[in-house]
């Protein structure tokens, strides 16, 4: 069992007698010293002092009126201020600007602006036809690649009907007007009838042909606004697509003829997709080119062979398309 630590009292407090009432001191003068009062609810201490008396100013029954006095006051200019705005003081206008420099001007009510005259109505542009082709060589979008209806020539036409009209008897020419300078090719009527036939048809605008645009079968000349989509240096140009990109063709096709050798430069050729398949496209040889036999129709030899190689030279895209298009202006036939 543990035992409590002994305290050991201050030896100031050893054989204290017990306290009994203190006997007033005297004071200098020799008279008694009047009892501490103590007030009930607080116990004195070694230096408790006498309560001191309060000021008058810091007593709660002068401040107390003195705020509620302010607030009725402030709260009663707040009110008047709300029922009178019309009393606020104006700001004054701000005498500096924005830009240095410029004087600011007085806030007046800007004059009413005079009503400007309506402009005349510009006239509506034309809606283009299905006829209208892209002016910068660009490929144009076949909305409707297959014809819809027959071909109207029941897929006959003859030499006879391609050349219906021309005057003379002599040779048969087409001058191909191109934005390069011209070809002058003589066609070779009696070698490939058929191929010649649709050409010259195509070129005065007889022979009715599929336009993939406007949906229709038409009769126009072929050949003009069209390009020379694709040209290969030491090979040929190849041109004569409606629709400029090398996909297009009349809605019909030819029969090849298979006559002469491509043994020369300046030849023209019906391009075509494989077996009797040829119907608008043709292409100009640049030199002789025997592979080509049996493959493609010759139908006429054109000059000079120099503007084949002028355009064969122009720069191209991956695709051996002239950057700067060449136009076939237009397809002139003749006999001389």
């Amino acid at each position: 069992m543990s035992k409590t630590p002994t305290k050991v009292r201050d030896a100031r407090f050893r054989d204290r007698p017990s306290r009994g009432p203190t006997p007033p001191k005297e004071t200098p003068s020799g008279e008694p010293r009047a009892p501490r009062r103590v007030t009930a609810g607080t116990q004195g201490g070694p230096d408790a002092n006498p309560p001191e008396k309060t000021p008058w100013w810091r007593s709660g029954d002068v401040i107390i009126p003195i705020v509620l006095a302010v607030g009725v006051s402030i709260a009663g200019w707040q009110y008047y201020r709300a029922k009178n705005p019309a009393t606020e003081p104006t700001p004054a206008a701000d005498t500096t600007s924005a830009d240095a420099g410029t004087a600011a001007t007085p806030d007046v009510a800007p004059a009413p602006a005079a009503p400007t005259p309506a402009a005349p109505a510009a006239p509506a542009a034309p809606t283009p036809s299905a006829d209208d082709r892209a002016l910068d060589g660009s490929p144009v979008e076949a909305r409707t690649p297959q014809p819809t209806t027959p071909d109207p020539a029941h897929g006959s036409f003859t030499l006879a009907q391609a050349t219906e009209g021309l005057a003379g008897t002599g040779a048969l020419t087409a001058e191909i007007e191109t934005s390069l300078g011209n070809f002058t090719c003589t066609l070779a009527e009696r070698e490939a009838p058929i191929t010649v036939a649709n050409f010259v048809g195509l070129a005065r605008g007889r022979r009715p042909f599929w336009d993939p645009v406007a949906a229709t079968w038409a009769t126009r000349p072929f050949y003009d606004g069209s390009i020379f989509h694709r040209v290969i240096p030491g090979f040929m140009i190849q041109g004569g697509d409606q629709l400029r990109s090398g996909t297009g063709d009349t809605g019909y096709t030819i029969a090849d003829e298979h006559v002469q050798p491509h043994n020369a430069a300046g030849q023209l050729c019906m391009a075509n997709r494989g077996p009797n398949t040829g119907s608008a496209q043709f292409f100009i040889t640049e030199a002789a080119r025997e592979h080509l036999d049996g493959t493609y129709s010759i139908f006429g030899t054109c000059t000079p062979t120099e503007l084949v190689r002028r355009i064969t030279a122009l720069p191209r895209n991956s695709s051996d398309r002239p950057e700067t298009p060449v136009f076939i202006r237009h397809v002139r036939v003749r006999r001389g």
